[in-house]
């Protein structure tokens, strides 16, 4: 399955979030209970993806595999943006756990794992625009990549506005500018290259 959508996100303190959602107060619904997703990322052993995604505003790619709420489906999706927009394939997978997977195959790439980003997501709508909340965000090295397990938490919630009419004017519900965040790259970042 592809979907194509349109999205912007804002990076938020945790202590701004309360007030950016009251922006939307009375017009809010909330979709359905909060999710625990946790994706293992995938890319080749130098990171191409990484690399490729830090230096092009498009023809980026992401390769995951996640999880929603500890079940026992599990998903690989592989997420573009060109010039096109931006899109995503969701294809349920059959294993019993990330451990099941040492490798993927994408196009001329052997990925490999990499890192495990985790948070809480909450699910919201206004009018005809979808918006998340990723809280409690986690980033954890893979065994494949390190030896010695760590973990970081991040001091921000991304709140995503999400609209799957790419000819709507999704625009005109900003109420600041957006900020261009991958949890990914920044994982890569400051797991694996900060001091």
């Amino acid at each position: 399955m592809v979907e194509y959508r349109k999205e912007y996100k804002y990076l938020l303190r945790n202590f701004e979030v309360y007030g950016f959602l009251k922006c939307f107060e009375g017009n809010i619904v909330k979709l359905h209970e909060n999710r625990f997703i946790k994706s293992l990322y995938f890319d080749t052993i130098n990171l191409s993806l990484y690399k490729e995604s830090a230096v092009n505003d498009s023809d980026k790619k992401k390769v995951r595999i996640r999880q929603y709420n500890n079940e026992t489906n599990y998903f690989k999706e592989i997420k573009y943006n060109n010039k096109k927009g931006k899109s995503k394939t969701v294809n349920q997978i059959n294993i019993n756990n990330f451990s099941d997977i040492d490798y993927l195959e994408y196009e001329n790439y052997i990925l490999h794992p990499v890192l495990y980003v985790s948070y809480t997501r909450q699910y919201y709508r206004y009018k005809d625009l979808r918006l998340t909340l990723d809280e409690d965000i986690k980033y954890t090295t893979h065994s494949f990549r390190t030896l010695n397990e760590i973990s970081h938490n991040i001091d921000n919630s991304i709140v995503e506005y999400k609209l799957n009419n790419e000819e709507a004017y999704i625009e005109k519900y900003f109420l600041r500018n957006p900020t261009a965040f991958s949890k990914y790259q920044n994982a890569v970042s400051t797991l694996y290259f900060k001091n």
